[in-house]
């Protein structure tokens, strides 16, 4: 749910240990790393929003990304479309 806020370090102090320590347990169940699993989520998210007809600017905003060219290529490298094509192709929910 928050996503763009999220952080090893905020993690860590809620659970009370170390940021270090909750990679290796997120790492050790997941196989996955914390970045990845981050990007999983803020990617979902923003095709979410894009469903949703909601201004790209906001989707880079409302997903915890700062430069829309990178989120831009990062949806690319993950679904092999722009988000601009995503949004064409995809039914909207209302």
């Amino acid at each position: 749910q928050n996503c763009s806020e999220v952080s090893l370090e905020s993690i860590a102090a809620h659970f009370h240990c170390s940021a270090n320590h909750i990679a290796y347990c997120i790492k050790k169940y997941t196989n996955r790393s914390f970045s990845e699993m981050i990007r999983k989520v803020r990617l979902k998210k923003a095709c979410i929003l894009l469903r949703k007809n909601i201004p790209i600017d906001q989707i880079v905003e409302t997903v915890g990304y700062y430069d829309r060219s990178y989120l831009e290529k990062v949806f690319k490298q993950q679904y092999n479309i722009s988000m601009a094509q995503y949004r064409k192709r995809r039914p909207r929910n209302f």
